[in-house]
């Protein structure tokens, strides 16, 4: 079973903790993109972590990741 999210920020984090975009698609006719994760609890555990503002990543490799997963984007 798949997780999809069109939260950017998220699916930064997400792959930061080690977690493999399956794919990045885009939303209809909009600019907007969907990233795909396989799901899992260790997925799940993650996203809580996240949204309770209990997620703890170095500040720098997160910039460095939100670089990456951009560069990714411009190139779709």
């Amino acid at each position: 079973m798949n997780y999809k999210t069109t939260d950017f920020y998220l699916s930064c984090f997400l792959t930061l903790s080690n977690q493999e975009i399956k794919e990045i698609r885009r939303v209809g006719n909009s600019n907007q993109m969907e990233f795909v994760f396989t799901d899992s609890e260790k997925l799940r555990q993650l996203m809580d972590n996240y949204f309770w503002n209990k997620a703890q990543v170095d500040p720098v490799a997160f910039k460095d990741q939100i670089r990456k997963i951009k560069s990714m984007l411009f190139n779709y």
